[in-house]
């Protein structure tokens, strides 16, 4: 549920900031949302968040618009973000649970 709900505000919020900004940092809300699914949630809601923001990215904010098609010169461009947002996922995941094992402590 966290997942879901942290990826449609990034979501709602980049579309928002899309139309009334010339350039908007949806990408930087997509890997907000996968932090705070990751830290709150745990790894399987960081997953989550991080395939539906890979899936909003590729929907919203890649040539063609309102489309799953992908031109074969975006590639790198979703290859890239979904790396990045991977990353993001294990880094939160990781220092969540190097935050979990010290309070035990």
């Amino acid at each position: 549920m966290i997942a879901v709900l942290s990826a449609a505000a990034a979501l709602a919020i980049g579309r928002l900031l899309d139309t009334y900004v010339e350039t908007s940092p949806f990408v930087s809300l997509f890997l907000c949302a996968i932090m705070f699914a990751a830290w709150f949630g745990g790894v399987g809601p960081g997953l989550l968040a991080t395939a539906l923001s890979i899936l909003a990215f590729d929907y919203y904010f890649v040539p063609p618009i309102d489309s799953f098609a992908i031109a074969p010169n975006e590639v790198p461009r979703i290859v890239l973000f979904a790396v990045a947002a991977l990353f993001v996922l294990l880094l939160t995941a990781s220092q969540r649970s190097a935050a979990d094992s010290l309070r035990t402590r």
